[in-house]
């Protein structure tokens, strides 16, 4: 019996140590098998395509309103009229609209001469030109296009431009510049934005580049004699001014900045006829009256001076 117990125990010992052995070889072989078989392969994920709120207009179409001149813009309005027989979509309705508020706001000598359809929904195109309207720079919108990072900037024709306007302004339109370098509506805003900050001589740089797309433009001839004016150009102010006046002989802008050419060059009679076309459009204006007597007394006029 003692004999039979110790063969069965030792029986189902070697058979216990036998599964043991088995049993660390298979996990000897997975984890081999794990550590050398299997090569982990990272495969990277699409990335996510943010579609601009204009994906559906023609990219011609845009691209015009991206560059901003008055020609372009007309261009543009023209090109989304021909397509709509159907009807404007939203974001066409909003094109719309901003072309013609560009017009209104940068190039006021423009005639808009088409219906712009009534906008009856948020978006950030229209909200940020109402704030520029009211002299509010717009920062809360997201700046993921080129007209989200211009359209603020139509503020500048606003007077008393905050200097945190101008430090927003200028960055937003360096990065619209980077996008569309040869923007006229973009290289135009800048200029003001360098000519307000005191930087004449920036502002001529930026101005002669929206020029050269649009050399016929009105508001960047006067933009031009101003500046001219400014750096003591005052030949090229006075002959620039004149010039534009047989365009647009009422202008009072232009009428004052010859007034102030002709002076400088002490050319005071030519001087006392512009100011003269002054008081009959503004008879009751001070500064003008005030100019007239200067000038009289220059030609030594006393009397009329006095008077």
């Amino acid at each position: 019996m003692k004999a039979g117990k110790w063969v069965l125990f030792g029986t189902l010992t070697l058979t216990l140590l036998c599964f043991s052995c088995a049993s660390s070889d298979k996990k000897e072989k997975e984890e081999k098998f794990n550590e050398e078989s299997v090569t982990v392969i990272d495969l990277p994920l699409p990335k996510e395509e943010v579609k601009s709120y204009f994906y559906t207009v023609d990219p011609k179409i845009l691209s015009l309103v991206e560059n901003g001149s008055p020609d372009s813009i007309q261009q543009a309005v023209s090109l989304l009229y021909k397509k709509s027989a159907s009807g404007f979509a939203d974001n066409e309705k909003v094109l719309l609209s901003v072309c013609k508020d560009i017009c209104s706001i940068v190039w006021p000598s423009k005639s808009v001469n088409w219906e712009s359809p009534e906008i009856l929904f948020e978006n950030p195109y229209t909200a940020t030109i109402k704030s520029a309207k009211s002299g509010i720079y717009e920062t809360s919108t997201n700046k993921k296009d080129f007209l989200t990072l211009v359209l603020p900037s139509l503020v500048l024709f606003k007077d008393n431009i905050q200097t945190e306007n101008l430090e927003s302004a200028e960055k937003d339109l360096n990065s619209a510049l980077q996008l569309k370098a040869d923007s006229v509506l973009a290289n135009y805003l800048y200029a003001i934005l360098k000519s307000k900050e005191g930087k004449s001589d920036e502002a001529t740089i930026f101005l002669a580049k929206a020029l050269k797309n649009a050399p016929n433009t009105f508001e960047l001839q006067v933009e031009q004699a101003e500046l001219n004016y400014i750096l003591k150009n005052y030949d090229k102010a006075l002959q620039t001014g004149q010039t534009l006046l047989a365009k647009d002989s009422q202008n009072l802008d232009l009428l004052d900045l010859c007034t102030r050419a002709s002076y400088a060059l002490k050319n005071y009679e030519t001087a006392e006829n512009y100011v003269l076309r002054l008081l009959q459009l503004e008879p009751e204006n001070t500064a003008y009256i005030l100019k007239r007597a200067d000038l009289l007394i220059k030609k030594e006029e006393y009397i009329k001076a006095s008077s």
